[in-house]
């Protein structure tokens, strides 16, 4: 079974990060929203907290970044492109470019 973790980074002010709200949109637009068994936020007030440990321990340097689980195999996703091709429309109907996604937009954690 795959369990799909995403992580968002928040702004101290409060805000998604540019990249992170896009993601967000695309994902809920094209009906991935539902895939996602769990969303963390690594918010730059607390930096202590789950969302930047799991960025520390899988090394993730940009925002967002997807953890597929399966199998007992962590792999971690930092292109929304890839994750969309490799994990998440071979579990839906929707069908959207990964292409529609500017991968240039990251923030970094």
């Amino acid at each position: 079974m795959m369990h799909i973790t995403l992580v968002y980074k928040q702004k101290s002010d409060g805000r998604l990060c540019r990249s992170c709200a896009v993601v967000q949109e695309h994902l809920q637009s094209n009906g991935f929203d539902g895939l996602i068994d769990r969303i963390l936020v690594a918010d730059e007030r607390d930096p202590g907290g789950e969302a930047w440990e799991l960025a520390r321990r899988y090394n993730a340097r940009s925002a967002p970044f997807f953890l597929v689980a399966q199998d007992g195999v962590d792999r971690i996703y930092t292109s929304y492109p890839r994750v969309i091709r490799e994990v998440l429309q071979p579990q839906s109907e929707a069908r959207p470019s990964p292409d529609a996604y500017d991968e240039t937009v990251h923030d970094t954690l």
